[in-house]
């Protein structure tokens, strides 16, 4: 995004261990906000 010149929103990140546990925790952290998104990236870098 930034070698694109796009903003990058931290609090839009949501951080976790690369387990379904930590996707599940993170995935309901995020959608407990205020401003709920309407996509979802994820990654895997295992």
């Amino acid at each position: 995004m930034q070698e694109r010149g796009l903003p990058i929103d931290e609090s839009l990140i949501f951080p976790a261990s690369y387990s379904r546990e930590g996707g599940y925790a993170a995935a309901r952290t995020m959608m407990a906000q205020r401003r709920v998104p309407r996509a979802l990236f994820s990654s895997n870098e295992g």
